[in-house]
């Protein structure tokens, strides 16, 4: 996934937290926003609940191949969260693509 197709700010963040719209799944929850931008942007949010930095990192970089195949399918002009929740700890990688293609 490109860079300028991430989410990294701590500001942008904020923002999509306070004004976007939820949608969720038994594994994650996305929040989204509509932008001005030609290019929609992403960014994973994972709690140290989920585990430690090993744990918490490999689901990100699952998240992250996922959500590179599936770039061009989405809108223009949205900044998007994907917040993992905690229960989908022993989730694999097929129920996390299911459940991002169904968000």
């Amino acid at each position: 996934m490109r860079n300028s197709s991430r989410l990294k700010r701590n500001t942008d963040f904020r923002r999509v937290y306070r004004q976007g719209k939820t949608l969720s799944d038994k594994n994650l929850v996305l929040i989204y926003r509509k932008t001005g931008m030609i290019d929609s942007r992403i960014g994973f949010s994972v709690s140290k609940k989920f585990g430690n930095a090993v744990k918490r990192n490999k689901v990100k970089r699952q998240l992250r191949s996922i959500c590179s195949k599936l770039l061009f399918e989405i809108r223009q002009g949205y900044d998007m969260i994907f917040v993992v929740r905690v229960e989908s700890r022993n989730a694999d990688f097929e129920e996390l693509s299911e459940s991002v293609y169904k968000l």
